[in-house]
């Protein structure tokens, strides 16, 4: 089982998921800026939304991390990494 749960097939399956989910929220973000400058938003208005959305995302997402630790003894990193970047991230949304 521990060769499975840190194989490199699972870190590269696991890496693409995460990119293929950074890419698309950045294509979402673009399209979103992209419309807020049509709307006549200014780009000082949207600079400061970016960053206090930043802030309010990586602030709360600290106690993931120590959830990430606490998980590592028991599933192996890459799929704790999984688990709690995009399957709690989805959970958490829903």
């Amino acid at each position: 089982m521990k060769e499975i749960i840190n194989s490199p097939l699972l870190l590269a399956l696991v890496a693409g998921g995460l990119i293929y989910i950074v890419l698309f929220s950045l294509a979402y973000l673009k399209k979103a800026y992209a419309r807020c400058l049509e709307l006549g938003i200014t780009k000082e208005t949207l600079n400061k939304v970016i960053k206090s959305s930043l802030v309010f995302s990586i602030v709360p997402s600290l106690s993931i991390v120590v959830g990430l630790f606490a998980l590592i003894p028991v599933l192996g990193t890459i799929w704790s990494w999984w688990r709690l970047s995009v399957i709690g991230y989805r959970f958490s949304v829903i």
